[in-house]
């Protein structure tokens, strides 16, 4: 019984160790292009990534950053997606100083609230990934871009389309 009180404590403990870091504000967002191809036809929908809870650690060598977020795209020939995100990257960092470029790969997957009549399914895929940070002590900026093939969507009939994503994006770390 005193073990399991000792190990509740250390849990909330290590729980609440977040909390007693240093104030942070994150400022992220990013642009994306999902390319669509299929029977003769090829259109891109393009639009804004936001994501809304992430989490990303450890840092210096390898980083795994997992994020939840929304997208708004709209495609060439009108239609609107409407997108709940989840992702999760792993890097690897090289520390040079202020500066610390960053390879890997991310893995995505979409729930979509809003897609056009002539596009269904859930898209998910994988995709390389390069960015750097810029560290400045009380300011942290990363800016990062990645492609790779998009799966999971298709035509009504069924035919499937062959998508890429490309994803463009950054966020500013203010710490105190």
């Amino acid at each position: 019984m005193k073990r399991a009180i000792a190990l509740a404590l250390l849990m909330a403990g290590a729980l609440a160790a977040p909390a007693m870091a240093d104030t942070e504000y994150t400022l992220p967002g990013g642009y994306r292009s999902l390319v669509l191809s299929g029977n003769g036809t090829t259109f891109d929908a393009r639009g804004v990534y936001v994501p809304v809870v992430w989490y990303g650690g450890p840092t210096r060598f390898f980083k795994l950053r997992f994020e939840l977020g929304g997208a708004y795209l709209r495609d060439s020939l009108g239609g609107a997606y409407t997108y709940g995100v989840g992702q999760t990257s792993m890097n690897f960092e090289l520390p040079l100083g202020p500066l610390i470029p960053y390879a890997g790969v991310v893995g995505h997957a979409a729930f979509p609230f809003q897609q056009p009549s002539y596009v269904t399914g859930i898209p998910y895929g994988a995709m390389g990934q390069a960015g750097l940070q810029l560290d400045l002590g009380v300011v942290l900026l990363d800016l990062h871009a990645g492609t790779g093939p998009v799966w999971g969507l298709s035509k009504p009939q069924g035919s499937a389309y062959e998508g890429n994503l490309t994803d463009i994006g950054g966020r500013v770390i203010l710490a105190f």
